[in-house]
């Protein structure tokens, strides 16, 4: 594992804060912001189904993945609404859609119009997180999980703190998250928390205790790294196996599970797929220092090893 172990967990938080996790969250809130919408307008039948109509076209361009159209259909109801509450509800999908397409133009002018009506707190969160603005969106979180409802938005905030290496804040958070709702995505940052304390023991209990019978694919890496540290590398094997089946798009979370599967395999003795894992990455930084991993130091004698190293270390 990368630099004794902390470049690889690193890692595996970056490669998370830079996936789709953002957009996990942003699903999550919509919902229970649509639901406080159509509280507001129940008592207009007309009104009612008029949303509702609405509600499915925008769920139906969600799903088909037209996050373009997402954008503008949100836009448009926004400019029409005759309701604070329309406009607001189209601005939730218009950031929605503009999160989704990686439209920073959009995101932007989105975040100004939130930020100028006085939006729900979380869309500001998202818009600034997806915008890569982590430690503005960790005071719109705090905002947001006092709030009814706010317990969806404790990841989030979660995510924030991790991503500006508020470590310890984001520790104090989880506490006391899995003291109210122990949810599968909670006890996964408890997992994280625990390797980022280097309580690798205290990981690797929590994820042999099967609170968390379906992690979701960032958990999954983040329950190999905890098995690796604890010295379980063939368990640490089967998680990454997962892991890889589990539908990853994102290249850096796939690359930190294929670095930290080769340091498991050497350590297993299992050169061959060692240097296989190696070969395969996408981004050859994370061999500069493989030389001195010590997960990889049955590696480092081998000819081959210090070839891929050395293609890595030479300049581009």
């Amino acid at each position: 594992m990368a630099g004794a172990g902390t470049a690889a967990l690193c890692c595996v938080v970056a490669a998370a804060l830079a996936g789709s996790w953002v957009f996990a969250v942003a699903a999550a809130l919509f919902l229970v912001y649509a639901v406080r919408v159509g509280v507001f307008i129940h008592d207009d039948g007309q009104d009612r189904r008029r949303f509702d109509g609405l509600g499915e076209q925008a769920a139906s361009l969600a799903r088909s993945g037209d996050h373009k159209s997402l954008v503008q259909f949100g836009r448009s109801i926004m400019d029409e609404a005759a309701t604070d509450h329309y406009a607001l509800w189209g601005l939730e999908w218009a950031a929605y859609g503009a999160i989704q397409s990686g439209n920073g133009d959009q995101m932007r002018l989105l975040l100004d119009e939130a930020i100028r009506c006085g939006a729900e707190p979380h869309i500001p969160a998202q818009l600034h997180a997806a915008l890569g603005e982590f430690e503005s969106a960790a005071g719109y979180w705090e905002v947001a999980v006092v709030e009814p409802g706010g317990e969806a938005a404790v990841p989030g905030l979660i995510y924030s703190l991790a991503a500006v290496g508020e470590t310890e804040q984001a520790q104090r958070v989880i506490e006391r998250a899995r003291e109210s709702h122990p949810t599968s995505e909670i006890l996964e940052w408890q997992v994280w928390s625990h390797l980022a304390s280097d309580d690798f023991d205290a990981a690797m209990a929590l994820v042999e205790s099967g609170c968390i019978p379906e992690p979701s694919p960032w958990g999954l890496s983040l329950c190999q790294v905890a098995a690796m540290r604890a010295g379980r590398h063939e368990a640490s094997l089967q998680f990454a196996t997962r892991a890889l089946a589990s539908g990853l798009d994102d290249t850096a979370t796939l690359d930190t599970i294929r670095y930290n599967r080769a340091c498991s395999q050497a350590q297993l003795g299992d050169d061959t797929a060692a240097l296989a894992e190696l070969r395969s990455l996408a981004n050859p930084e994370l061999l500069l220092h493989a030389t001195k991993d010590p997960d990889l130091a049955p590696l480092h004698t081998n000819a081959e090893f210090l070839a891929i190293a050395g293609d890595a270390d030479a300049p581009q």
